[in-house]
């Protein structure tokens, strides 16, 4: 059936009106048809709903001054039953009786006698449209009862004024929109627009933007807005367990001589803090007196939620600085002779014209070095077999190290030991035998000849290194090294090794 829009009257009973006893009219089709009477079934109505209040009274009421509001009608949908079509010329006509428009009229008012609030859904949207469909009913009850009032229970528009308003009441602050806020990895306090929620419970609210607020105990909160369109939902997921407040651990080669501060707040060696923020900075101050001195150190650690702030302070006494000074003196001043084992590999492609008995180069190292803060230079030679093959180098040193690193102190990790990184070039010549036993085979013959003998020289006999290592010196006069070389020139080979380090008096 065509739902139609007919207006409904806002005025009491007036009495019944002289109604065919059946209603025509025609259309190109049987919407425009149904469309058609309709329209005229309501001029007519009102035609005689007007002439009766304009002439007369009812119950010794004078209706003359309600003239006007017949034409301030509330609209409603009326859905008509047992309309009849039939095809007449060129289109259709639709036909209602009298019997069938009157026996709406009572099966509308029966079925509202069940619109009430404990049977609407539990569900929002649901309760929406439940309520919205009742609405229009009531409004269909009052025009037909306006048309029929006295096949209609008696006191009905009473009854139907005050369904009217409850229903209303129901329907106001309900919406058909949402936001939903889901909270996981903590037992947190919700709230949306203020009202306090559940984790997953929806929000109905009107079209608009709102703020929600997530908060637990050792969390930070989580602030956020949120924008609602008609008739669309908003869903949200906060995962707290990456809100966590953050900390603070500060640890220190002193466990106990070293006062800790954290924005005014004392702290222990080790033991974490939780900030009770979650942005901005944290201040630190470490204050240690070795007997002599007072030595303070300060620092700032930006905040944001999750994040574990951990720090490692260490202190030196005058005594223990001089020690290290002492042991820096083997990197920084003087002569020191090297004496080095390294292990050499050949790309694959050497290790072929080698043969298969090549099992790799040993070579012996010896540099003599001048040492200052920064630099260190110096001759040196290589000897190194395989098999029954011998390689030797003349060498010159060229390194940078590393003596001091941060507030002017060595490089050191382990109490007493100081550790010095360096990076080194060695240029220089040398010649390396390598081919099988029985034969006289050399780099020559391996690669294609260049085409002059200057070519076959630099790139025969011409050694280029580039490398780096770590000196760990363990007295005054005595230290190890591990270093790792790779040459550029000749079978391009890659060594590694480790030796005995002596500062010379």
């Amino acid at each position: 059936m065509r739902t139609l829009l007919l207006p409904v009257l806002l005025c009491c009973s007036l009495p019944a009106l002289a109604l065919p006893a059946e209603f025509r009219d025609c259309g190109a089709n049987r919407d425009e048809a149904l469309t058609n009477l309709a329209t005229s079934l309501v001029a007519d109505i009102r035609s005689e709903v007007r002439q009766t209040v304009s002439t007369s009274s009812f119950l010794g009421i004078n209706l003359t001054s309600r003239k006007e509001s017949l034409d301030q009608g509330v609209s409603t949908n009326l859905k008509l039953k047992g309309v009849e079509f039939r095809r007449e010329d060129d289109g259709y006509c639709a036909y209602l009786k009298r019997d069938d428009l009157r026996a709406m009229a009572v099966d509308y008012h029966r079925q509202a006698q069940n619109y009430q609030l404990k049977n609407l859904p539990d569900e929002v949207r649901p309760r929406i449209r439940t309520l919205d469909q009742w609405q229009q009913d009531l409004e269909q009850i009052r025009l037909l009862g306006l048309l029929f009032p006295r096949d209609l229970p008696r006191g009905w528009e009473k009854q139907l004024a005050s369904q009217q308003k409850t229903l209303a009441n129901a329907r106001a602050g309900l919406y058909p929109q949402g936001i939903t806020v889901r909270v996981t990895g903590a037992d947190a306090r919700l709230t949306i627009a203020g009202k306090p929620m559940k984790s997953g419970e929806p929000l109905y609210l009107p079209v608009g933007q709102y703020q929600y607020q997530v908060s637990a105990p050792g969390f930070c909160a989580v602030t956020g807005k949120v924008s609602l369109d008609a008739s669309e939902d908003e869903s949200i997921r906060v995962d707290m367990s990456r809100n966590r407040l953050p900390t603070l651990q500060l640890t220190t080669n002193k466990p106990g001589q070293v006062r800790l501060m954290a924005d005014g707040q004392q702290l222990q060696d080790g033991k974490r803090l939780t900030l009770q923020r979650c942005d901005g900075e944290v201040a630190v101050a470490l204050t240690y007196y070795d007997g002599s001195e007072t030595i303070s150190r300060d620092s700032r650690y930006s905040l944001k939620p999750g994040r574990e702030i951990t720090d490692h302070f260490r202190f030196y006494s005058r005594r223990e600085l001089n020690q290290l000074e002492q042991l820096s003196n083997q990197f920084s001043r003087g002569e020191r002779l090297e004496i080095k084992y390294g292990y050499t590999w050949l790309p694959s492609e050497y290790e072929d014209f080698a043969g298969a008995e090549f099992d790799g180069m040993h070579q012996l190292k010896i540099n003599y070095l001048q040492m200052n803060t920064w630099l260190r230079h110096g001759p040196g030679i290589m000897v190194g077999r395989s098999g029954d093959k011998i390689s030797g180098d003349l060498l010159y040193n060229l390194g940078l190290q590393f003596t001091n690193m941060g507030e002017g102190r060595p490089l050191h990790v382990l109490g007493k030991v100081a550790f010095v990184p360096f990076v080194n070039l060695q240029l220089g010549v040398g010649y390396h035998q390598f081919g099988q036993s029985d034969t006289d085979i050399s780099l020559d013959t391996f690669r294609e000849q260049a085409s002059d003998e200057e070519d076959d020289l630099v790139r025969d006999y011409l050694v280029a290194r580039v490398g780096a290592g770590l000196d760990i010196s363990l007295t005054r006069w005595i230290g190890v090294q591990l270093y790792a070389d790779k040459s550029f020139t000749q079978e391009n080979s890659v060594v590694v090794g480790a030796g005995l380090t002596l500062k010379l008096p």
